[in-house]
């Protein structure tokens, strides 16, 4: 699967071996090829873990993890101002979502325009199963009014694909 993926996206992995080498110049060469496969190996499990997802039952969320913390975000909730969750923005990223959703069907999210109007139908669609909707990274006033509103946004910094 590292393999094919890293095959598909040969400027991406031309990229990544850029990335790699220079934050970790101490690998070898053999070092950083692993990394990179397992770096695309990853990105091709997220493309199962997405679908899944947006289709597995709320029991089976909620057993792949724990919120630590909650009170913070509720305490910050009951002054009904906005609040911001700041996340890394990783391959197992739909799973976070929707583990957000359980608590807080009232959260929103950022994303990235898809190029593909079908997909991002489909993306949105899925997602606001669990959530308030998204609001597009090129609609950051909107995001604005959003919290200014006592809304609930989360926001993964987007790689860049």
């Amino acid at each position: 699967m590292a393999w094919l993926m890293s095959r598909l996206m040969k400027s991406r992995r031309r990229v990544a071996a850029r990335n790699i080498e220079a934050c970790f110049p101490e690998l070898d060469a053999a070092q950083r090829e692993a990394l990179i496969d397992e770096c695309f190996a990853s990105l091709g499990r997220m493309l199962f873990e997405t679908t899944w997802s947006w289709s597995a039952s709320e029991k089976r969320i909620r057993s792949m993890g724990k919120v630590v913390g909650l009170e913070h975000l509720l305490e910050a909730r009951r002054g009904g101002r906005g609040v911001l969750i700041m996340t890394a923005h990783v391959t197992c990223l739909e799973i976070g979502g929707r583990f957000i959703g359980l608590e807080f069907p009232d959260c929103s999210g950022i994303y990235r325009p898809l190029k593909s109007p079908v997909l991002e139908w489909y993306q949105n669609r899925s997602r606001a199963r669990y959530s308030a909707g998204a609001i597009s990274k090129r609609d950051m006033r909107g995001a604005i009014r959003f919290l200014r509103q006592g809304g609930m946004l989360w926001y993964a910094p987007d790689q860049d694909f």
